[in-house]
């Protein structure tokens, strides 16, 4: 049977502790407070804050279901989200682990910060944000399954792509690794763009990105790129 004084072996918390068939719920906040593989009991809902960060956990399992604000598992050793929380009101960050898959995660989040781990595919991850997204520092090989619309900062630089396919429809600034020979006039219609490992490329799309009409903003990128030696980054 679980009890109030074996939660806060584990955790530290802010607000109340409600523990009903073994089952804890806080009202309030929680925080892991030592080191262990998995959880020690199972959580139903946190009105706000679960961070359990630098834990050296493997499994998720034993995590809430609900979190009302930022859900914390970052800088672990997990490889799976198996059993993380299925609503998140506020950030989910799951960076710095050895995540290989997305799978599990909630539909719809605040923020969503998966960079730093093994990923080669953003499919099962959230669909929606309501501000940023940043899966750079992976193995990714395309797009696909990212949120078609990203309000704030979609961050996929540092990963093993081969073209600019899957983007989002519509991001508040977008930073990308430039792709040689990559067709890349379809990141003019982005109002902040920011590309990685081509200096001469970054100037160039910095001229024309969130320009008035779009086809003449495309007409005289591409004349540039062209004359500087970008006949492949300049295809449509």
């Amino acid at each position: 049977m679980v009890t109030e004084e074996q939660v806060r072996e584990y955790f530290s918390y802010v607000g109340e502790i409600i523990i009903a068939k073994d089952v804890v719920d806080i009202i309030g906040s929680a925080y892991i407070s030592k080191f262990m593989s998995s959880l020690p009991f199972k959580f139903g809902e946190v009105t706000e804050l679960f961070r359990i960060n630098n834990a050296g956990l493997t499994s998720l399992v034993g995590c809430p279901d609900s979190v009302g604000k930022t859900f914390s598992c970052q800088a672990n050793k997990l490889k799976s989200l198996d059993g993380c929380p299925q609503t998140v009101g506020g950030w989910f960050e799951c960076h710095n682990n050895e995540l290989e898959s997305l799978a599990g995660c909630p539909r719809k989040v605040e923020n969503f910060y998966c960079y730093d781990n093994q990923l080669t595919s953003l499919i099962g991850g959230p669909t929606e944000v309501s501000s940023e997204y940043d899966c750079s520092k992976n193995f990714l090989t395309s797009l696909e399954g990212c949120p078609k619309i990203i309000p704030g900062g979609f961050l996929c630089n540092d990963n093993n792509l081969s073209s600019y396919n899957g983007l989002p429809d519509s991001v508040g600034f977008l930073l990308c690794d430039w792709i040689e020979n990559a067709p890349i006039l379809s990141l003019l219609k982005y109002p902040s763009v920011n590309i990685d490992n081509n200096n001469v490329i970054e100037l160039i799309l910095h001229k024309y990105v969130g320009q008035k009409p779009l086809r003449q903003a495309i007409i005289k990128c591409q004349r540039e790129l062209i004359d500087n030696g970008f006949e492949g980054n300049a295809k449509l």
